[in-house]
């Protein structure tokens, strides 16, 4: 038993031993026997009282406190009750648990210091968000407000170029529809109408213009699809990408509707498939055009994978909620009506053959020309020719065998044709412009060469257009060099006469621009004197020469005769024809009437060509400046001595252009040039007999079984 429950069983018997000696001395004292029975009784029941008291203390008190301090203290272990000794598990416990809370206190109270710590940080941080966040306002209020106000100025700086613009093309249409301007001329005013009439459309798309009030009109669905994909076309050369339509017969069918407001539709369905950065790029689209149920038009663009795009759209939805239309990913269905008649054109009887090397291409313009009522053929007996090549060689391959009344119509091609019966298609294709020139005779007067003479004095524009018309040539005349630079990029132009001094932009300044543009042909300046500051100045601008002011026939005969005498008319400009190869008089001037002599530098120069060929083609491939320049050279000092003019002025011209080393489709040009005159020259020399007048076919220089190319 340990202390503790012996000072216990002492505080529990001591009232019974009390109790028993108090009964004995009542007893004795006073003689009660039964008295003292009872009272002995009754100390019984005092001690067992006290026994089963003792019992429930330790059961109830003192053993759980026990057990309650063992597991504070160590609660893997069991004490021993007699651990105890030294203490009451009372003090035991009271010590263990203020020496927790002690423990439990200072760790409460280091976590307290960092936790406030901690929030001051945060609030110092939250502070400084605050700061920042205030000031990041500030300044977004600032540049909505910057940004609101440029965006008001420039859509009113549109607002105020758009009355121009409809002014423009309101002028063009008063323009007098008759005689008094010819085929180019209608041309270049159609072409700027359809060019003023791109740059409304991108300023109303631009200012989000509303359609909705527009009123409902016909309208042909592949005018609208060929305005729509024009409006487009420079990103689409961007993205090195082509957007082909292919149209259902159901489309030769007259429309009614807004046809403004579905263009722009589409116009925005087909830009945003562009400009999304998360589509893969397509080298090739294809859009298909069908009309359902006589209800709807349905624009289906392809290949492309489907994402949700359209949705999020704005301009796209607003478009869409006016036209009611259902709009996929890759397609959108636009409800129009369609009438019965279909578009009626004189074509009736007409066949055409399509001419290309991709076959999505060709079912485009097929698509075209069924819609127009024209049959497809697939032989070269049809009534047009519609070719879709670049190079000359695949174009002169396909037209070689086509009868001479066969109209022909180019397509992406590189090289310019003047032959009256060929016809340059613009690309994109428009169909405006595909209809007219199925349906008229001639887009451009026949005549020997086509000339443009750019002068500010009426007079000298009159005389010139006059004396070049009675040689028989044709001749567009203006005053304004801009408006020269831009004949010259659309219209085929053999040789362009340009004054020097201009008010507007000077004749030197235009010629560059003209240059720029990629023109090959013949530039010659026209002034009253001309200074050697004058002379260099027109050479660096890319003139060939001048004529001096006044003008006379014969002067420009020479001119034409020197630049353009040695071409047929109807050749394609930078493809030789077989005249001119040889020049008799001028070799013998250069070997100093010596026949043998000439000769025998002739036979130097034959032996000479093709190594030198070889070199000249080779260094241009490898894009060696120095060799190139080398071998021109070389090539022209060998033909200085022998009388090959054709071939001179074609290695001038391609040395002119060695010197800057200007890679390009000038100097591409310049050098297909002299392969052609070497390879000609070389034919020429193998098949003729004699080079002094003992054959009469070496004066013309008219190879045996050859014949000029027409196109």
């Amino acid at each position: 038993m340990s202390r503790n429950e012996r000072v216990l069983f002492i505080l529990t018997i001591l009232p019974v031993l009390v109790t028993g000696v108090f009964l004995m001395w009542f007893v004795i004292e006073y003689r009660a026997v039964s008295s003292f029975v009872i009272a002995l009784l009754a100390l019984c029941a005092i001690t067992i009282t006290m026994a089963m008291l003792h019992r429930r203390i330790r059961q109830n008190f003192i053993d759980p406190v026990i057990r309650l301090n063992q597991q504070l203290e160590e609660p893997d272990f069991m004490y021993d009750p007699s651990w105890f000794e030294d203490g009451t598990p009372i003090q035991n416990l009271v010590l263990t648990l203020q020496q927790k809370r002690d423990d439990v206190s200072g760790s409460f109270q280091e976590q307290l210091t960092a936790a406030n710590k901690t929030i001051g940080q945060l609030q110092e941080s939250l502070e400084q968000l605050k700061a920042d966040h205030h000031i990041s306002q500030n300044a977004l209020k600032d540049l909505e407000t910057k940004r609101s106000a440029e965006l008001t100025h420039l859509k009113a700086l549109i607002q105020l170029s758009r009355e121009p613009l409809t002014s423009f093309i309101g002028y063009i249409n008063l323009l007098p529809q008759n005689s008094t301007f010819n085929a180019q001329q209608s041309s270049i005013l159609t072409k700027i109408e359809k060019v003023a009439k791109e740059l409304v459309f991108l300023t109303r798309e631009f200012q989000e213009f509303n359609y909705a009030l527009d009123n409902i009109t016909h309208f042909d669905v592949h005018q609208l699809v060929d305005d729509a994909i024009a409006s487009i076309y420079p990103l689409l050369i961007e993205k090195d990408s082509t957007l082909l339509p292919i149209f259902d017969e159901s489309c030769r069918l007259k429309f009614e509707g807004k046809p403004e407001l579905i263009k722009a539709f589409l116009f925005n369905f087909i830009l945003i498939h562009l400009v999304d950065e998360n589509r893969e790029s397509q080298h090739q689209l294809v859009l298909q055009v069908s009309f359902v149920d006589r209800t709807h038009l349905i624009f289906s663009l392809s290949p492309l994978e489907q994402r949700s795009t359209n949705q999020h759209h704005e301009r796209l939805n607003e478009l869409g909620r006016h036209l009611n239309t259902k709009t996929g990913d890759t397609h959108v269905s636009i409800p129009v009506s369609g009438t019965l008649i279909p578009s009626m054109n004189n074509t009736s009887g007409m066949t055409a053959y399509v001419a290309s090397a991709d076959y999505i291409q060709q079912r485009s313009v097929q698509s075209r020309l069924l819609n127009l009522g024209i049959e497809i053929s697939d032989d070269s007996n049809a009534d047009i020719c519609v070719v879709c090549f670049d190079q000359h060689d695949d174009i002169a391959g396909i037209t070689a065998g086509l009868e001479k009344w066969t109209r022909v119509l180019l397509l992406k091609n590189a090289t310019l044709y003047t032959n009256p019966n060929w016809h340059q298609l613009r690309d994109p294709l428009d169909h405006g412009e595909l209809v007219q020139t199925i349906l008229t005779d001639k887009d451009i007067p026949s005549g020997k060469y086509h000339f443009l003479v750019v002068d500010d004095n009426e007079s000298n524009l009159r005389l010139i257009a006059l004396l070049l018309e009675e040689l028989g040539h044709t001749v567009i005349t203006t005053n304004n060099p801009i408006e020269a630079i831009s004949i010259a990029s659309r219209i085929p132009i053999d040789l362009i006469f340009m004054d020097i001094q201009m008010p507007r932009m000077s004749g030197m300044k235009a010629s560059r621009f003209i240059r720029e543009q990629g023109f090959d042909g013949v530039i010659i300046a026209l002034t009253a004197h001309l200074s050697e500051e004058e002379r260099l100045e027109t050479s660096q601008s890319k003139m060939n020469d001048a004529l001096l002011k006044p003008i006379h026939k014969k002067n420009l005969n020479q001119i034409i005769q020197k630049y353009l005498g040695h071409q047929k008319a109807g050749a394609p400009v930078g493809v030789v024809s077989a005249e001119g190869i040889f020049d008799e008089q001028l070799a013998l001037h250069r070997s100093d009437n010596r026949q043998d002599l000439a000769l025998e530098l002739m036979q130097i120069l034959i032996d000479s060509l093709p190594e030198d060929q070889e070199n000249l083609n080779s260094a241009y491939v490898n894009n060696n400046v120095k060799g190139f320049c080398e071998s021109a050279h070389r090539i022209n000092g060998a033909l200085r001595y022998c009388g090959v003019p054709r071939l001179e002025n074609a290695i001038n011209e391609l040395e002119s252009l060695a010197k800057t080393m200007s890679p390009g489709p000038k100097t591409e040009t310049a050098l297909n040039l002299v392969n052609l005159e070497i390879q000609a020259l070389q034919s020429w020399y193998e098949s003729a007999t004699s080079l002094f007048q003992q054959d009469p076919k070496t004066q013309s220089g008219q190879l045996p079984g050859e014949q000029g190319i027409d196109a």
